[in-house]
């Protein structure tokens, strides 16, 4: 009777390990990826800390944390402006048939009256 219980139990911590790898890898928030899959968070949770622990009982006590696998650190991509060096930074909005430019010397204040007003037309 054990053995069956053993199969079972192993059968279902493989398929949820493949249910977080898969969740982890997806691009998705943890909370997308659940509701994507008619997942309930409290299930996923009792699994991902059943496999933790199953984990730290199957592995040698001394294992350094370095083996314990971990989400991919965030990757980043230098970008850079190619913009002429007499620039006057500026910025143009087009929106149905309106256009407002704006520079660096608009002053604060004419910009938030004028975006008030644009608000106000309901466009």
């Amino acid at each position: 009777m054990t053995n069956i219980r053993q199969a079972k139990r192993a059968c279902a911590l493989k398929k949820w390990a493949g249910i977080i790898k898969d969740c982890r890898s997806s691009g998705l928030t943890q909370s997308a990826y659940l509701a994507k899959h008619n997942i309930s968070s409290s299930s996923y949770y009792y699994w991902l800390r059943t496999l933790r622990l199953e984990m730290l009982e199957t592995s040698d006590v001394a294992a350094p944390v370095e083996s314990v696998p971990v989400a991919a650190a965030p990757q980043f991509t230098e970008v850079s402006l190619n913009e002429p060096a007499n620039s006057d930074h500026t910025l143009v909005l087009r929106y149905k048939g309106c256009e407002l430019e704006v520079n660096e010397a608009t002053p604060e204040a004419l910009l938030q009256r004028t975006l008030r007003a644009l608000r106000d037309m309901d466009l």
